[in-house]
């Protein structure tokens, strides 16, 4: 029987991947932001984004088949199939086809979102393309939304790539139930009191 990974465990997955990618990126544009002439650098900013999206995926899906969020959580990617109607199996699969696809989601489209409006700007001066950007933002927006709920109820494919991919996250080895440590929780509760106190 397939054991089937905590929902928790992933969506903690997507917030380590987000806010690494997040820290990365303001890092990256920092050390641009010390050079004098930094008005060249500023239009290539979907660029610069774009090439932090490429070393991560790089390092982490690429060379080991598994995001650094997947890795911190003891999980790896697995493609659901069927082979029958009505049984469904999960088995690990090798990322090679799927990188691209995977690349293609992780930064063509997050440059592509950032470039619409130039790129429209340059095919046909004329059409309004905020309001299309807008439109594809809401619809995209709208299909996470309800992702995210199948995701609650169904506990796979926490984001819309995945489940367009068909990947879901698999334990590596057998999970242990989580045991949180508060130790942690409570220095940085005495920290919090203490500097509140001075």
């Amino acid at each position: 029987m397939e054991e089937k990974v905590l929902r928790v465990s992933q969506v903690d997955v997507l917030e380590f991947d987000d806010e690494l990618l997040n820290v990365l990126q303001d890092r990256f544009m920092n050390i641009f932001g010390y050079i004098p002439s930094f008005t060249p650098f500023l239009m290539l900013k979907p660029e610069l984004k774009s090439l932090v999206r490429l070393l991560i995926w790089k390092w982490s899906i690429y060379d080991n088949g598994m995001t650094f969020g997947q890795r911190m959580m003891g999980l790896k990617y697995s493609q659901h199939c069927s082979s029958m109607p009505t049984k469904l199996d999960t088995q690990p699969i090798s990322l090679g086809k799927y990188n691209r696809w995977l690349f293609v989601s992780f930064i063509l489209m997050e440059w592509l979102h950032e470039r619409f409006e130039n790129i429209i700007g340059l095919l046909n001066p004329r059409i309004r393309s905020e309001k299309i950007l807008d439109c594809i933002t809401s619809i995209v927006q709208f299909a996470n939304l309800m992702n995210f709920c199948i995701f609650l109820l169904k506990g796979i494919y926490p984001s819309l790539k995945e489940r367009l991919l068909h990947l879901q996250m698999s334990p590596m080895k057998q999970q242990t139930l989580r045991e949180p440590s508060y130790d942690f929780m409570n220095k940085e509760i005495i920290w919090y009191g203490f500097s509140e106190f001075l």
